[in-house]
């Protein structure tokens, strides 16, 4: 925001979350040996060997299925400090902050965990005075067919979103 979009002078500034962004936070505080660091982002094979993709899935169940284990809670920490500093940021320049959360996949399957992620974001946006919208109500009526994998919304996902969004009203559509 302070590199980039401030120049700008924005009226409304939002932030989406994904819920891998918890734990993308604490890894980016914690950096590996730069050998590994430098394997994970050249080589494919290093990627398939120690199966990232699996991993990043099982780090966003942890927030679901071990909420209180020591390194989720600093996860979030890490992550409501930057949310923090950034609406700060954009407050302090007279713009309006919203914080867009984006679900999981899993969320949306049949039998899904009670989403105790976004339930914590929202508790912590109330006490911030931090406008937030929650996306999964729109995706849960349409099911597994609003990703196309994990983490990324398909046409019918992304569609339905825009709607929210739009009947939100975040953003005016004249």
């Amino acid at each position: 925001y302070s590199t980039i979009v401030r120049k700008y002078k924005p009226d409304l500034v939002i932030l989406g979350i994904c819920l891998n962004d918890v734990a993308e936070m604490q890894n980016n505080t914690s950096r590996p040996p730069a050998s590994v660091a430098w394997l994970n982002r050249y080589s494919y094979l290093f990627r398939s060997m120690i199966r990232s993709e699996s991993q990043e899935i099982s780090r966003v169940e942890e927030l679901f299925q071990s909420p209180n284990a020591r390194h989720v809670q600093h996860g979030w920490e890490v992550c409501q400090g930057e949310i923090l500093k950034l609406a700060d940021a954009v407050n302090q320049d007279g713009c309006r902050f919203v914080m867009i959360v984006f679900p999981f996949r899993f969320q949306v399957e049949p039998h899904p965990p009670q989403p105790f992620a976004q339930e914590r974001l929202s508790g912590f946006a109330k006490t911030r005075g931090i406008e937030m919208l929650d996306v999964l109500p729109a995706l849960q009526p349409v099911g597994p067919q609003a990703f196309y994998d994990y983490d990324h919304l398909s046409k019918i996902g992304a569609d339905a979103v825009a709607t929210r969004i739009i009947d939100s009203g975040v953003i005016l559509v004249d």
